[in-house]
């Protein structure tokens, strides 16, 4: 048998909650130390008095509700990673995907070994995820549903915010729509470029942004700081090309009698909506480099369209073994993204080193 046989067929429960508990024993004993994952000494901090915490809201009481249960650290960080795990799973039954160990093989190469250190956006994220699962139906419910788990994530992480106006893009989609989305980058771009007219706009959105707390202060510190990385070089390129081909696979379903509404074109099409969307983050990556977690969140749509497609071809050929060309699509362009994004800055050594070679669980 081929390993994509033993992975992906006969034994995918074994592996997978095989997997899955090789994940739970990394996310939950992830390194303490400062100088490798800062933001864990923060989270360990806070739980300890969550009141001292300046967290958004929904995050906050997660972490009572963790101090209400007498949970230490550790066991709280285990009970964050079954959510998001269990979040995963619901995702993918409504998403109707069967190769859920290709998605999580995905998932494991660019966002799991991030997701332990920043603990609220990878909760949020897979909030948002399932939200999603939701809105694909194009239902008042589903539309309702995503804007509520929408709501319900940015209280765990003030960014799923940028997230909530894709409710209006996909409810209101066509060409209209496209070109909002490119004149409103282009004019924001401008502005941005324009150093006088920035400052006035920093200005106006302080005092806008002022009584939203620890969300506000956050978006105005973002303002000032107009810093762009070299990782946008990658964050452009990834989400355009994304885009065009999930476009040109939706046209080659268009024009065969496969139906509009089979889970094979809704989830392409999904995918194809929320990265042209995405071009509207693109003035915010000049702002910090740090916006590319709205795009790395993303790719769990991404995931569900290429296992998809993945289903959808061995289904027809009727195939159980060997590895099918969107298999191998999927791993080498989130292995190409993952590896421009792991080496940007001190990334790679505060993420997928300690998690791996920095781990406190006593082999």
């Amino acid at each position: 048998m081929t390993v994509n046989a033993v992975l992906f067929n006969g034994q995918s429960r074994v592996i997978r909650y095989s997997f899955i508990s090789i994940l739970f024993i990394l996310f939950v004993y992830i390194t303490m130390d400062q100088s490798l994952t800062f933001d864990t000494s923060i989270y360990n901090f806070y739980y300890s008095d969550p009141d001292l915490a300046h967290f958004e809201v929904g995050y906050i009481w997660l972490m009572k509700f963790g101090k209400m249960l007498g949970l230490s650290f550790y066991q709280f960080r285990g009970l964050l990673f079954l959510i998001e795990i269990f979040l995963i799973l619901i995702a993918l039954h409504r998403f109707n995907i069967k190769n859920k160990n290709l998605f999580l093989l995905l998932y494991t190469i660019l966002n799991f070994f991030e997701s332990p250190v920043q603990l609220r956006n990878y909760l949020m994220a897979t909030i948002v995820f399932l939200g999603f699962s939701f809105i694909k139906s194009r239902t008042k419910s589903g539309y309702m549903l995503f804007v509520l788990l929408v709501g319900l994530g940015a209280s765990i992480q003030s960014a799923g915010l940028f997230f909530l106006p894709f409710v209006f893009f996909f409810a209101f989609q066509g060409k209209i729509m496209n070109k909002v989305v490119v004149l409103y980058t282009t004019i924001f771009i401008s502005l941005i470029a324009f150093g006088p007219i920035r400052a006035l706009v920093t200005v106006f959105a302080a005092q806008l942004m002022t009584p939203f707390g620890v969300t506000g202060m956050k978006a105005v510190s973002y303002l000032n700081r107009l810093m762009p990385g070299q990782i946008i070089l990658a964050d452009i390129p990834f989400t355009l090309g994304i885009w065009y081909f999930y476009s040109q696979i939706i046209k080659k379903f268009q024009s065969k009698d496969s139906g509009v509404n089979t889970p094979v074109v809704v989830n392409i099409a999904l995918t194809e909506k929320l990265f042209f969307f995405l071009i509207y983050m693109f003035p915010m990556y000049l702002f910090a480099y740090n916006f590319d977690r709205i795009l790395i969140d993303s790719f769990l749509v991404f995931f569900v369209a290429i296992v998809t497609l993945s289903d959808y071809s061995r289904t027809k050929s009727k195939s159980i073994v060997g590895v099918d060309k969107y298999t191998v699509l999927g791993i080498v362009t989130t292995l190409s993204y993952a590896t421009f994004s792991y080496l940007y800055g001190t990334k790679l050594d505060g993420t997928l080193i300690a998690v791996l070679f920095h781990n406190t669980f006593n082999w």
